[in-house]
């Protein structure tokens, strides 16, 4: 019988002793901007793949101690994790074995801010943390029309041209921040794990759903870069595949071919129920039903977004329903300067008592013109 690949509580204990982690293990009480223990795994983790572990040439754990590792951070759940690693291991603070329960507690956060959360879906681009070293970036976008070939004959010189640019920053001086709402009741006596982690879902849920809503501020305005947001009216409460097509249409006539359509699910419903998809509609409806998603319709793939700035409610209904025709590789580029940190943090689970998660991002329009937005 093949053994387990993930770690017993001794020989996790075991790992996180031996001398070559020994730089790992002292990266990971983590000082925040405010001077308070933190976790953060993007910068620093057990691993020692963070960004900052990278820069200041912390060494990576051996290849098959990271595969057991991260086997055993997949495999335990987090009330046996907690439960074990904490109870039992007898250590105080982040040490030894607890050091797998903040990562633990960020892949549950990882998961969850995940669903909700637009960023990767509609940007070209999400600048890492190791690639924002202030709170600003200045993204230099060139005029479109500077990037156009020129026929030559052959060993002729290229011709020069005058290039044209705008620019646009990436601001990351707002904190996004969101509480973990776990109180003493849960952690005294006997600690209530199972309801810690529903609080802990919880609040990345949160998270990604506050990310798109800033995504989603931005793509309002689309204003940033080079060029002027298209905009096409559809009929209320009925949008029909001539008028999502229409809008294609206008990026195409900006040299844009769009690939991605972002709302809510009521314009799904709306598309799906217009009578002129008469001529291809069972395989359509078929996928949209059994697969319970559009999924591509020419050429178009279908992003569900049924965040509330994106309809209004009427008598317990969204209408006014809003959506974006977009190229993803010209639109938006985006930023992360800090995801899912946790902080006033340094105790694994007792510190979860006031400890919040905070995050920076911001995204930018590139070509304004290579969007639609449809109002019904």
């Amino acid at each position: 019988m093949s053994q387990p690949q993930y770690l017993s509580l001794q020989e996790t204990k075991t790992l996180f002793e031996k001398p070559e982690y020994k730089q790992i293990v002292e990266t990971l009480r983590y000082k925040g901007d405010d001077g308070k223990d933190c976790f953060e795994y993007d910068a620093y983790n057990p691993f020692g793949t963070g960004y900052l572990q990278e820069k200041y040439k912390v060494p990576r754990m051996g290849a098959e101690d990271a595969m057991r590792l991260a086997e055993t951070v997949k495999t335990i759940p987090f009330t046996l994790m907690a439960k074990e690693f904490l109870a039992q291991s007898g250590t105080t603070g982040i040490g030894g074995a607890a050091y797998l329960v903040p990562v633990k507690i960020h892949s549950i956060l990882q998961t969850y801010a995940s669903p909700p959360d637009i960023i990767n879906d509609v940007s070209m681009v999400v600048l890492p943390a190791s690639e924002i070293p202030g709170k600003t970036v200045d993204v230099t976008i060139a005029k479109r029309s500077s990037y156009y070939p020129h026929a030559t004959a052959s060993g002729a010189k290229a011709p020069e041209e005058e290039l044209g640019f705008t620019k646009a920053t990436l601001d990351f001086s707002k904190t996004l921040t969101v509480n973990f709402n776990i109180g003493n009741d849960l952690l005294e006596d006997t600690p209530q794990f199972s309801l810690i982690e529903t609080h802990i879902r919880m609040a990345g849920a949160e998270m990604g759903k506050r990310s798109s809503t800033e995504v989603l501020a931005v793509m309002a305005s689309t204003t940033d870069g080079d060029g002027t947001m298209n905009t096409k009216a559809a009929s209320e409460d009925a949008m029909t595949i001539g008028e999502l097509w229409d809008a294609v249409n206008t990026n195409i006539v900006d040299e844009f071919i769009p690939d991605r359509v972002i709302g809510p699910m009521e314009i799904m419903k709306q598309v799906l129920a217009d009578v002129t998809t008469t001529a291809y509609a069972t395989d359509f409806h078929n996928a949209a039903i059994t697969g319970n998603s559009i999924g591509n319709l020419f050429g178009l793939t279908w992003i569900r977004c049924d965040h509330p700035s994106l309809w209004t409610e009427t008598s317990h209904l969204p209408t006014d329903c809003i959506a974006y025709v977009f190229s993803k590789d010209y639109s938006y580029l985006s930023g992360r300067k800090r995801w899912l940190r946790i902080e006033n943090y340094s105790d694994p689970v007792r510190d979860l008592v006031g400890a919040v998660i905070t995050g920076r991002q911001d995204t930018v329009s590139i070509y304004d013109d290579s969007v639609c937005k449809i109002s019904e």
